[in-house]
This record gives structure tokens, C-alpha cells and sequence, in this order.
């Protein structure tokens, strides 16, 4: 949803530290704060120091007021002069609405962001740019902390849904393609059948045995699991049909 207004971003461990800001579509300019942070490119150089030390689950994000955008300035301003935020650089509020640039500014911007790695624009990485990424994530793993947390982040928040042209584009660049779920025979040409027959030859479909100690850990965590009546009965009724199933056949 857009809202127009004043926002704060608040740290949990140094609560007296704030930032105050203001912009016609809040929720947009919270997210491109969050991927600045993470992508380590803020433009205000004490927020960044302080999410590279604590995080990014310190920082909070909460709206003060919300307002049309004519009086964000004048609102902006009365926020900064009341709780005189640590993290705000300029401590008087300004507006980009209405500046138009020349073409002559545009182009330089376009020249000095060519080549960024920025997948939140959608652009394709080159090579270097992916072996370099590979060479950083290797070997890394992530705690099931985080995994909790990131999870913990997404439940409830609504997804834009798409557009009946973006359906129908979808729709368009699928048409021809082989699906299993769909279970849909599509007549490929025989040259790929015979890529594809030569490339599976040799190959073992079946996964990789575990390890003894790989097996152990597995039947100590499935002690542990508590069945609900619904699922037990649920596993019970698809066994059984899959032995009727046998029997006719």
C-alpha cells in the first residue's frame, strides 16, 4: 500500500539512535534503505556504520505521521527539530519533488552506475562478476538462526499480484515447453530427444546412499517428531490405496 508520510528507523540496542525521513511512498523507500544497507552503498555513512556492526535485525522501522506530499518538508522539519535524530547528516529537511534534470546529469548517472552488481534491476552479471560471487559464498553456510529470522520476515507480507499482461506473457514464453506436472506430451524435435536420451545415459536417478552417521542423526531427529492424528490418519489412508491400486493392477 502507498503512504505518503514521515517515518523513523530506530536501533533495538542504542534506542536513542534515529533517523527521521520522509517520502510520498514510505514502504518503497524503506526497501531501497534495506538493500542499500545490505549492499554496503548508503548514502549517509553513520547508518551504514552502525548496521555493519549490529546488523541488520537492529534497525527498526516504524511511521510517524502520515500527510500529503505538500507538507513533508514542513512535518520533516518539526520531527528533526523534536527528537534531533543521531543518524540524520543534514539536519534540515529538503525535497526532490519537481527538480528536473538535464540530459547532460542523466547521462552521467547511466555512465557511472554501468556495471554495478545490482540484481534488484534485473541486470545480467558477467562472468568475473559470477566467479567472484562464487569464490565469497563458497563454503559459507547460514545458522538456522538466520534462516528462522528471514523466515520469521516474510510471513504475512503480501505479494504484489501480477498483472493480466505479465500472466499472459508468462503464459506465452511456457507454450512448447516439456512439464511433468502438467503431465503433457509436447513433440520435441528428434535431434533433442536424442541429446537428451545421450546426455541421461549412465546416469543414476536415485539419490546418492547416506552414511551411516548421516542415518543416525535422521532416526534421532524422526524420534523426536510429534505426529498430529490428522497426518497419521492421512499416511494410513494413501497406503492403503496404493495397495488397492497394486491389487487391480
Amino acid at each position: 500500500m502507498k503512504i505518503s508520510g514521515i517515518y523513523q528507523i530506530q536501533s533495538k540496542i542504542k534506542p536513542e539512535r534515529i533517523y527521521i525521513g520522509s517520502s510520498v511512498n514510505i514502504t518503497e523507500r524503506w526497501r531501497h534503505h534495506k538493500d542499500n544497507l545490505s549492499f554496503k552503498k548508503h548514502h549517509n555513512r553513520i547508518i551504514q556504520n552502525h548496521y555493519n556492526k549490529y546488523g541488520e535485525f537492529d534497525l527498526q522501522f516504524s511511521v510517524l505521521l502520515g500527510c500529503d506530499k505538500k507538507d513533508l518538508v514542513k512535518n520533516e522539519q518539526f520531527f528533526i527539530d523534536s527528537l534531533n535524530p543521531y543518524f540524520n547528516i543534514r539536519k534540515i529537511a529538503e525535497s526532490n519533488i519537481g527538480i528536473k534534470r538535464t540530459t547532460e546529469f542523466c547521462k552521467k548517472q547511466s555512465e557511472s552506475r554501468k556495471g554495478r552488481i545490482s540484481p534488484m534491476r534485473g541486470k545480467h552479471l558477467t562472468e568475473e562478476q559470477k566467479e567472484h560471487l562464487r569464490k565469497i559464498n563458497t563454503g559459507k553456510k547460514q545458522s538456522i538462526e538466520s534462516i528462522n529470522k528471514r523466515a520469521e520476515k516474510r510471513r504475512g507480507v503480501k505479494r504484489k499480484p501480477f498483472s493480466d499482461e505479465w500472466k499472459r506473457h508468462i503464459s506465452e514464453s511456457h507454450k512448447g515447453l516439456p512439464s511433468s506436472k502438467k503431465g503433457k506430451h509436447y513433440d520435441l524435435k528428434e535431434e533433442t530427444l536424442n541429446k537428451m536420451s545421450e546426455r541421461m545415459k549412465g546416469k543414476k536417478l536415485h539419490c546418492t546412499p547416506h552414511s551411516e552417521e548421516t542415518r543416525q542423526k535422521i532416526r534421532e531427529k524422526r524420534k523426536l517428531q510429534i505426529f498430529s492424528h490428522e497426518s497419521i490418519q492421512k499416511r494410513i489412508e494413501t497406503r492403503r490405496s496404493n495397495r488397492l491400486k497394486k491389487i487391480a493392477s
